[in-house]
Parts: C-alpha cells; structure tokens; sequence
C-alpha cells in the first residue's frame, strides 16, 4: 500500500492534465483535506456511520501524512513557503478546534473517535496540530462572542 501511495504522489502523471486516468484515480482515492468543514462535521454527526466515516478520511489522510514524512518523501513547498503537509494538518485541527469548541460534537462521538483523532494529530506534527486547533478554539470564541453583541 505504501509503495501505491508513494507511486500516486510522485507518478508524473499527477502533474499532468487534469483528464488523464491517473489524475483522476488520485483524486477519488484520496478525498481532499480542505473538504472538512466545520458545517460537514456537524451535519456528519447525525448520523454514526457518517461522521465515523469522515473521521476514517481525516484518520487516512494524517497516516498518509505520517507514511511521507516516515519515508522521507519530500513535501511539496507552496508560494507562501508553506509545506503542503503542515498545511493539511493545520486545516484538519482547526476544522476539528472549532467544532470541538463550539460543542458541535456529541460527547459520545467525541470521546469514542475524536478523541482518538487528536493524539494522531499530535503525533504527526504537534506544533502544526497545537496551532490549528488553538486557531479553530479562537475562532469558534469569536463567533461566540460576535453572536452575543
């Protein structure tokens, strides 16, 4: 599996046009990270068995992160100077910061998968995971706050 994830993202089919067959069986193996929205993770938790598969995408997604980062992958670099993977992580924290903070998430949801969830994050890049969640913990206390005024 590794190999196939590894042959995926270094394929140099990847960086061609968006029509080749390759591209497109990248694109639908691997569901993207900026798809998680607070909005999704809240409506994911009215039912079990989607929220439990959202938490398997964003599980996938920081083990795929871990397995490149384990094997020595170089990481793509973006304008900004940002690493694509820290970015990632910054999005899956702060998506999962603020629905935490603003109680979106059931407490038998939360402890049972997030929970869980949040120790992978921290494995895999604590400061990227520690900033994005504290981000997402911000944010859901400003909306709080905006509401109230």
């Amino acid at each position: 599996m590794l190999i196939a994830v590894y042959f995926l993202l270094t394929s140099p089919i990847r960086d061609t046009a968006p029509d080749r067959a390759g591209f497109r069986f990248y694109e639908e193996l691997f569901m993207s990270i900026y798809d998680i929205s607070v909005e999704r993770i809240h409506a994911c938790t009215l039912s079990t068995t989607a929220f439990i598969m959202m938490i398997s995408d964003i599980e996938g997604a920081l083990q795929v992160i871990n397995a490149l980062n384990h094997c020595g992958v170089p990481d793509h670099i973006d304008e900004d100077g940002w690493p694509d993977r820290t970015m990632q992580i910054l999005s899956i924290a702060q998506m999962l910061g603020h629905a935490s903070e603003a109680q979106l998430i059931p407490d038998r949801l939360f402890e049972r998968y997030v929970a869980d969830l949040i120790v992978l994050g921290h494995q895999t890049d604590a400061y990227a995971w520690n900033y994005g969640f504290r981000a997402g913990v911000t944010r859901a206390i400003e909306l709080r706050y905006e509401e109230q005024m």
